[in-house]
């Protein structure tokens, strides 16, 4: 094996190729559809797909029957059931439990009825899968006419409303006459074809073919090298391949890379198949009239009756002139027979009576007879011997001819049936033509339905690159608000040093306080009349506390707007969750863009909020700084103190006037007061 494949690897590189271009199996990478299997793969499909019964595939071993089948089924892929049976010759239940294997029911069965039943199920699961369940006998020629009636049987099996079953034939032309014996059966006919060897251009085109797609489009076979592979094959293509593959050999063993017609004579020898055989099919094959070699329907016009599907023929078989051609041989024989028959006996007649009468008017005359010459009767014997030898011809050739009379008839006889059965066929292609007229307006409706399809999925997605844009538009006014809120975040923190700047402001404050409360002790022990100030200081210590509850108060506010700064965030974040969910469907969108818009109202409403609070943060420090200035203003002077109670310190309070004597002091001035003497 590793030697062979060493081989076969050395073939391939001598003329570039990537595979064995000529493998006799019957592989679908190689199919070649001419003009003589390009009808019969279509209407294979057409058939397949529509249900259309029975097919029959006919054509000599190696015409390409399997490969057509093969491609077929591996153009429907896994959307048939594919059973395909290659030796039909089996007793009735080992064929309905082959035919079980390889549709794959995974059961053998004891009984016809057992059979049927479990098939009847089989093809409801495959009707209700979508699928077709095709059955495939190659080499049909070979099945009995009991089997031939029990396929018609099985293909009775089908679901409600549709058609499901479909058989394929392949076999020889022995085939047809079964067919015909079985009249139900070839009323089930769908299509038959008749598969002919190639023509001496289509081999050429089926060579170049294989080594094209084996690798290489170089043209290893000269023109007269592909001449004498149509002369020894007859245009089969097994026989072809035969000698296709047997030429490359020889011409690796021999280093050539071009083959020759030399080449391929000397590869014939290598083979047992009679080539020589096939020399005048190939010659007639290569004289054969273009519209002669498609007369595939009108053999098939032979064997299928009632509503098959039958293909127009190319040739008319009532064309006066192969009328004329047929008769006017035979018409010239039998005139020249006649002649001829006519002719011998009226001389034999003639020379009869001339030897009769002579005695006679010898006599008449008087005058004695004379005796004749021998040599002159010799002669005469002669002639008549030969006469009744060409009379004896001349009768043989006329009971050939009243033979050839009956044949003529008889041909005549089934010409009128073949008419008759032209007529029939016509009659259903015209049925045939209303279907197709039928189904094309179907297809018109389904088309206009398409059409109508069409335009709705286009509305639908014209809605949706609407909602796409609101979205998108959504989008912009979040990172707006994202924007919007990270300035306010800023101000935020700004004011959060502002506030903190305040606190240390206060905490001076609360230490001038302490001063000045120790201060205002020693005033108060110097002065009565500072019980007053004292009491108006004691005020402005409440003041100050309401200051420090309402920087409290805003440093709660702070803390909730940070709060609701990262209930935004967290909002922000489950709005973006959404918005990738936004593509699922258009109705879970709009919810989507709901939530949204009442999120970005709630942002709005907290922004609008803290903005408010803000506004009044500023106001109430803009009030302070009012008041601090007020304070600051408003400063009057102390009394000072008696002279034996001075204190050591530079400067006294002022005194106080009599006109305000009992009156609360000032407390802005008095904080001023407290400040300046600290400052000293």
């Amino acid at each position: 094996m590793l030697r062979r494949n060493r081989k076969v690897s050395m073939y391939l590189n001598h003329y570039q190729l990537k595979l064995m271009p000529f493998e006799i199996g019957p592989d679908p990478k190689f199919l070649w559809l001419g003009s003589k299997h390009k009808e019969a793969f279509a209407m294979l499909q057409y058939g397949i797909l529509e249900s259309k019964g029975f097919i029959v595939i006919i054509g000599e071993p190696g015409t390409g029957k399997s490969t057509l089948l093969n491609a077929t089924a591996a153009n429907f892929g896994s959307n048939i059931r594919f059973a395909k049976i290659t030796d039909p010759a089996l007793d009735e239940m080992d064929f309905f439990n082959f035919a079980a294997d390889a549709f794959e029911m995974g059961k053998t069965f004891q009984g016809k009825a057992e059979f049927l039943i479990q098939l009847r199920e089989f093809v409801k699961d495959a009707g209700a899968q979508s699928k077709k369940v095709i059955l495939v006998i190659d080499e049909a020629q070979r099945l009995t006419p009991d089997m031939l009636e029990q396929i018609r049987v099985f293909s009775n099996v089908e679901t409600p409303g549709q058609k499901v079953v479909s058989c394929i034939f392949a076999g020889q032309t022995e085939f047809l006459d079964m067919v015909k014996q079985n009249r139900a059966l070839a009323q089930r006919v769908f299509f038959s074809h008749i598969i002919h060897p190639l023509t001496h251009s289509e081999t050429d085109d089926y060579i170049a073919h294989r080594l094209k797609v084996a690798g290489t489009e170089e043209p290893i076979f000269t023109s007269t090298a592909m001449q004498e592979v149509f002369r020894l094959s007859g245009g089969n293509p097994r026989l072809i391949n035969i000698l296709c593959d047997q030429a490359l050999l020889s011409g690796y063993a021999l280093d050539k890379k071009k083959i020759g017609a030399e080449l391929i004579k000397e590869s014939t020898e290598n083979t047992l198949i009679p080539l020589n055989a096939q020399k005048e099919p190939a010659a007639a094959a290569q004289k054969e009239d273009p519209a002669k070699q498609s007369t595939s329907t009108e053999l098939t016009a032979e064997t299928t009756t009632g509503p098959s599907r039958i293909t127009p023929a190319k040739t008319d078989i009532r064309t006066p002139g192969r009328k004329t051609a047929y008769w006017a041989p035979i018409a010239l024989t039998v005139v020249l027979g006649l002649a001829a028959y006519f002719y011998l006996n009226d001389g034999f007649r003639a020379a009869s009576t001339g030897s009769q009468t002579d005695p006679g008017q010898a006599q008449r005359s008087g005058q004695p007879a004379e005796p004749a010459p021998a040599s002159e009767i010799g002669r005469l014997q002669g002639q008549m011997l030969e006469l009744r030898r060409q009379k004896d011809d001349t009768e043989t050739r006329l009971r050939e001819l009243q033979t050839r009379f009956g044949a003529l008839e008889k041909d005549q006889q089934e010409l009128k049936a073949t008419k008759t059965r032209v007529a029939e066929f016509e009659s259903a292609v015209a049925s045939k033509d209303k279907d197709l007229t039928v189904a094309g307006q179907k297809l018109a409706e389904l088309e206009k339905a398409l059409a109508q399809e069409k335009s709705s999925k286009d509305r639908l997605n014209a809605d949706v690159s609407s909602k796409n844009a609101a979205i998108a538009e959504f989008q912009k006014k979040l990172e707006s608000s994202a924007s919007n809120q990270a300035s306010l975040k800023g101000e935020v923190d700004t004011f959060k040093k502002e506030n903190t700047r305040l606190r240390a402001q206060l905490v001076e404050i609360n230490n001038q306080k302490g001063a000045a409360e120790s201060q205002f002790g020693e005033v108060k022990k110097q002065n009565t009349g500072l019980a007053a100030d004292t009491k108006e200081l004691l005020s402005a210590r409440d003041r100050v506390a309401q200051l420090a509850a309402a920087v409290s108060e805003r440093d709660k506010k702070l803390i909730q707007f940070e709060q609701k700064f990262g209930d935004l965030e967290k909002t922000l974040t489950k709005e973006k969750a959404a918005k990738d969910q936004m593509g699922v469907e258009l109705s879970s969108r709009q919810a989507a863009i709901a939530d949204l818009q009442k999120r970005l109202e709630a942002a709005r409403s907290a922004q609008l909020k803290l903005e408010t609070d803000i506004q009044n943060t500023q106001r109430e420090n803009a009030r302070l700084q009012s008041q601090l200035q007020e304070v600051k203003a408003q400063k009057p002077a102390l009394p000072p103190a008696p002279a034996p109670a001075r204190a050591p310190v530079t400067s006294q309070p002022p005194p106080v006037p009599s006109d305000t004597a009992g009156a609360a002091p000032d407390p802005a001035g008095v904080i001023d007061y407290v400040i300046k003497r600290k400052s000293q």
